[in-house]
């Protein structure tokens, strides 16, 4: 087998952007989807740049991501990394969305910072001293309890409202 550190000699590291892309901003993604044994290039640009239902940034691009796209790096004009390729609309055309630097970063440093348990200092005692990733309920949309006859056919007592 290949020697871990034999495969990186010579190898150039990717830079992360610091900068988010804009609307119509050049991308390329770099993979190895299905149904090859070399490395893919697709190109597209960013149409568009928003936040998805759990709060969290997001970027919509219409370059191809496929199936094995996904964790390949997506690169700006400048060839810095810009995000990672994270998922395509399955029933669609040219809709695809990376996680932009900015997420990464965060969870990078969450990565760096995160103790688990087991580590020096904790004893292997109790939950670790940080947890790793980014919040979220995963509640996309929430319903007013206003209606006692909701609030009836949930099982909630008529003094709960939500408030």
């Amino acid at each position: 087998g290949v020697e871990v550190g034999d495969f990186w000699k010579g190898k150039q590291s990717l830079e992360l952007s610091d900068v988010l892309p804009s609307l119509d901003d050049n991308v390329t993604c770099i993979g190895f989807p299905m149904g090859g044994e070399n490395i893919s290039v697709t190109r597209g640009v960013v149409s568009r740049v928003d936040v998805n239902g759990d709060g969290l940034l997001r970027i919509q691009i219409d370059a191809a991501i496929n199936p094995g796209n996904s964790g390949g790096p997506v690169l700006g004009a400048s060839g810095r990394v810009v995000g990672v390729a994270a998922s395509h609309l399955k029933h669609a055309m040219n809709i695809g969305y990376i996680i932009p630097t900015a997420v990464l970063q965060q969870f990078l440093e969450c990565v760096g910072d995160c103790e688990a348990p087991g580590d020096a200092g904790d004893a292997g005692e109790g939950p670790p001293s940080r947890y790793v990733g980014v919040a979220s309920l995963g509640i996309g949309r929430v319903q007013p309890l206003e209606s006692p006859v909701l609030r009836r056919r949930l099982g909630l007592p008529e003094s709960f409202t939500g408030g």
